[in-house]
């Protein structure tokens, strides 16, 4: 997967989520999640923002110990957690933009070096879309 693709698809899918997200009712964020012991809908909505986080040090996270990828997950998920859902989506989306922003067409190469970082992190957001249509249905 090269960097012009990955960038295509997080889009499409996170304009996927912002669409869904407007099907969803509030009241729906506090549905547990069967595949994730003890998460709810809303934790894997923080969560999605802690991928975008990860989207935006892609080039640079093998570099990042694992403390202080955790780090940079945590506070993405705390920024979100208390949102509702009116101001979560938007966050959502300007969150996905400001991600697919930082990453320059200058790096393509550096970012080939990352190309199954990238695939895992488009399959948890996948995950994450399956679980919101789940709970908007």
């Amino acid at each position: 997967m090269d960097l012009t693709e990955f960038k295509t698809e997080w889009a499409q899918l996170r304009e996927k989520v912002v669409e869904v997200l407007g099907e969803l009712p509030e009241t729906r964020l506090s549905r547990p999640v069967p595949e994730k012991d003890g998460w709810t809908v809303r934790h894997s909505l923080t969560y999605l923002a802690s991928l975008d986080a990860q989207v935006k040090s892609i080039i640079s996270i093998s570099a990042l110990s694992a403390f202080e990828s955790r780090r940079l997950r945590g506070e993405a998920m705390f920024e979100a957690q208390y949102l509702r859902l009116r101001d979560l989506t938007p966050f959502l989306a300007e969150s996905a933009e400001t991600a697919l922003s930082s990453l320059s067409e200058g790096e393509a190469t550096e970012f080939l070096g990352q190309a199954d970082e990238a695939t895992r992190l488009l399959s948890e957001a996948r995950d994450v879309l399956v679980t919101i249509e789940k709970a908007a249905e």
